[in-house]
């Protein structure tokens, strides 16, 4: 599949800490409309799907996370899989792909009148209700009370109940809008939002909680336009490339790496994918305030099968439930591989303790050997920006290998 001389030439030619990347820049396109832990750049995903992928046709990624790595894929003209185990990134993927599909400014305003209109019906009501009954009538859940002045609750109740309208064009979008309003929850809705959002996961107190006013309409509807241009934008780049008509939007499928062969049974012929790093992020519970607004009924078997949770980063038994998952996924993906296609990892290890006495990597480079996989070229790539301060690491590799 491709000339591997060809292939080694142009890795070997790669600067991959692709340094100008930001991940909460404006630069990231698509994927900005939603923040999601550890994003890496689209431009190394893109840049392994160009050399790698020439002869591919079919794409993996069962660790897609926000899916940056499929819509790079999907762009690339493949037809693409993104696999995760946490449900709302699986949602926020979704809303990006409906955003590129059918996203244009036209629809932003008609969404955004109608929101208005239903606000000003609305807000009154809610504005007077403390806190508790606020959540009582909306179906939020008690715990928002904890992380959202009064003002701010009101308003994102009405949100809520615009979004779970009758009106067609709010059910068409559902899924989208409640990612927008999702994507502001945190980062300018919360009284946290001057504070990393492992302070959520937490629970922890806050030293300076943010009460001051904000314009909750103003900057859901500013997003929603945000978002709309974002999904053009990558939608004439799906044009340029000759890709729009004859591709197929990804499949997005809410599953887990190790079951590979009950959701693919037909197999793929590339794979790129970064496993969770033990003991760095809580992936699901990152979105625990979005939970406390929406309530979706999968969040508690998310959080109980997330594998190598931050949470759970001084606990052997745990540190061993992982290597068993990532030794089940590798398996997985080796049997659904196609004869000659390429597997790409990348992959990181923490500076917890446990990880210390036992490097993930060095157990898994064993587990991948062990499976039948061959590894072809591997590099390392620099991190600018560190995923958590508490548990740091300034260092990827990205191992190539080939079935």
């Amino acid at each position: 599949m491709g000339s591997q001389k060809r292939i080694l030439k142009q890795l070997n030619e790669v600067n991959w800490d692709f340094a100008g990347y930001n991940p909460n820049g404006r630069g990231t396109g698509i994927h900005n409309i939603h923040w999601y832990p550890a994003p890496f750049p689209p431009g190394v995903a893109g840049t392994l799907i160009d050399i790698l992928g020439v002869d591919s046709q079919s794409f993996l990624d069962p660790f897609c996370g926000s899916s940056v790595a499929p819509f790079e894929a999907w762009f690339s003209g493949k037809k693409v899989f993104a696999i995760d185990n946490n449900h709302f990134a699986i949602e926020i993927a979704k809303a990006k792909a409906q955003f590129i599909t059918t996203g244009d400014e036209e629809t932003a305003k008609a969404l955004t009148n109608d929101y208005e209109t239903f606000r000003d019906s609305q807000i009154r009501s809610f504005s007077k209700m403390i806190p508790e009954n606020i959540c009582k009538r909306s179906g939020i859940h008690l715990g928002a009370v904890r992380w959202f002045t009064q003002p701010v609750l009101a308003e994102i109740a009405v949100v809520k109940q615009w979004i779970l309208s009758r009106h067609k064009l709010t059910k068409e979008w559902r899924s989208a809008l409640s990612v927008t309003l999702s994507s502001l929850l945190h980062g300018r809705f919360s009284i946290a939002r001057n504070y990393h959002y492992t302070y959520i996961v937490d629970n922890s107190r806050v030293k300076n909680e943010a009460l001051a006013t904000v314009d909750v309409q103003r900057l859901f509807v500013t997003k929603l336009y945000d978002n709309m241009i974002q999904g053009q934008l990558a939608r004439e780049r799906l044009l340029r490339m000759g890709n729009g008509h004859r591709t197929p939007v990804p499949e997005f499928i809410w599953g887990r790496a190790q079951s590979l062969l009950d959701i693919i049974p037909d197999g793929v012929d590339f794979v790129l994918t970064s496993p969770p790093y033990f003991g760095m992020n809580d992936y699901v519970r990152s979105q625990y305030l979005t939970w406390l607004i929406f309530q979706w009924s999968e969040y508690e078997a998310d959080v109980a099968n997330e594998s190598g949770s931050r949470r759970s980063r001084n606990s052997r038994t745990a540190l061993g439930s992982y290597f068993s998952d990532m030794y089940e996924s590798f398996f997985s993906i080796h049997r659904i591989l196609k004869k000659g296609g390429y597997l790409a990892l990348i992959l990181g290890s923490s500076t917890t303790k446990l990880a210390r006495e036992i490097d993930p990597l060095v157990e898994m480079e064993k587990q991948l050997n062990e499976i039948g996989f061959e590894r072809i070229w591997d590099g390392r790539r620099r991190i600018r920006f560190r995923k958590i301060n508490n548990t740091p690491f300034r260092d990827e590799v990205i191992w190539i290998y080939q079935r």
